[in-house]
């Protein structure tokens, strides 16, 4: 049988710019001149990419080590140690493929007892259960903000993930299975462009992470604008 994509949209949750943002996606001109073809042929894509991977990091071709150990170079790194590598790197499950594990439960407020200071979680610990657009939003918010500098840094806590330029914040993200929460270490009274509709003042409000300036992320034409406010707030913290 051959796959299907499901696209989701909760008319139930959000403002009614954010749901129509989503709904884009399915109108008429959206069908007629093939974005929802191309969004969904993208998204099944990195989804068998990401699965073929998985498979190859459980049990790597010698080729494929091969192809490795040259790439890395000097000094040598054994075969075994290359195949782990791979394995934390893709963070394989126990079938072979790309491991998932169900996202936690989310809530308005800061845990009273926080996770245990440090500790790390793969990023599939926050994409297990969600849609496949979220996770294609995920990947490409991932990709732009990891492509800012050799100074950005990764680190996926139990309820956010958070990206940092050295030691300073500028980026966390909550991934919700309708949305993405961003916060910017942006000062909300200059962040540019501002956008109501989908971005508030949370200097007052508690929240996850750490940024002022939160912003609603639920569907691909947002890019551009999420993908400038992120330059800003890592440039802001560089």
């Amino acid at each position: 049988m051959q796959d299907k994509l499901l696209f989701e949209v909760d008319i139930t949750e959000g403002s009614t710019s954010e749901v129509a943002q989503a709904l884009q996606l399915l109108d008429r001109d959206a069908l007629a001149n093939g974005a929802l073809e191309e969004w969904g042929e993208r998204v099944f894509t990195d989804n068998r990419v990401r699965q073929a991977l998985g498979t190859l990091a459980a049990k790597p071709p010698t080729e494929l080590i091969n192809l490795l150990s040259k790439a890395v170079g000097k000094p040598e790194v054994s075969a075994e140690r290359l195949q782990e590598s791979l394995t934390r790197i893709i963070d394989v499950g126990e079938k072979g493929g790309p491991a998932v594990t169900p996202g936690p439960v989310k809530t308005k407020k800061p845990p009273e007892t926080p996770p245990e200071k440090g500790k790390q979680f793969p990023l599939d610990h926050h994409l297990g259960g969600k849609p496949a657009a979220m996770v294609d939003l995920v990947e490409q918010v991932d990709e732009f903000a990891r492509s800012l500098g050799a100074d950005v840094s990764r680190r996926v806590r139990k309820f956010y993930v958070g990206y940092y330029a050295g030691k300073r914040s500028f980026l966390t993200v909550e991934i919700q299975r309708q949305r993405l929460i961003l916060y910017l270490n942006l000062d909300p009274t200059m962040a540019s462009p501002w956008n109501d509709e989908v971005m508030r003042d949370v200097r007052e409000i508690g929240h996850y992470g750490m940024g002022d300036t939160e912003y609603s992320l639920r569907a691909p034409a947002q890019l551009d604008e999420t993908k400038a406010l992120i330059k800003s707030a890592h440039d802001k913290s560089s």
